[in-house]
């Protein structure tokens, strides 16, 4: 009677969670391990953080949230405060773009003048290099031509 193959043959096996040689593994190690040491290090004061009063302070605190403060000159004031950050990131994003696009604008129109150097395979199969411009008007500065 023969053997049945086995779904997982052992060499398609995934590999182990952390290997030896795995460089990522051990950056995710020595950083648990820094935080770990920067935790320790801190004169951390555990009873005081789960205490009762802490508890009460805490409730306060979320308590101090409701009802919501709706007088005209508070939601005034956080309107334009909103509007203020909406304008911001708008004012970044489009300067980004225009940035970037003036960018890709010169480097595509100094890249979209020249079709250079495309291989043609013969029937031989042996590689032919021809150099096809499409427009000679603006060559390339520095390159052999």
């Amino acid at each position: 009677m023969t053997k049945p193959n086995a779904a997982n043959p052992p060499y398609k096996l995934p590999p182990p969670l952390f290997d030896a040689r795995c460089k990522a593994c051990w950056f995710s190690a020595g950083l648990v391990v820094l935080v770990v040491a920067s935790f320790w290090s801190l004169d951390l004061q555990w009873a005081q953080f789960l205490s009762l009063e802490a508890a009460r302070s805490m409730g306060r605190f979320v308590g101090e949230f409701f009802p919501p403060d709706l007088s005209p000159g508070f939601v005034r004031r956080v309107a334009v405060g909103a509007w203020e950050t909406l304008a911001m990131s708008l004012l970044g994003t489009v300067l980004a773009a225009a940035a970037t696009s003036t960018v890709a604008t010169c480097d595509s129109a100094s890249d979209s003048r020249h079709v250079e150097m495309v291989e043609i395979k013969l029937a031989e199969g042996e590689p032919k290099h021809a150099d096809w411009r499409v427009d000679n008007a603006f060559p390339r500065k520095g390159r052999n031509q």
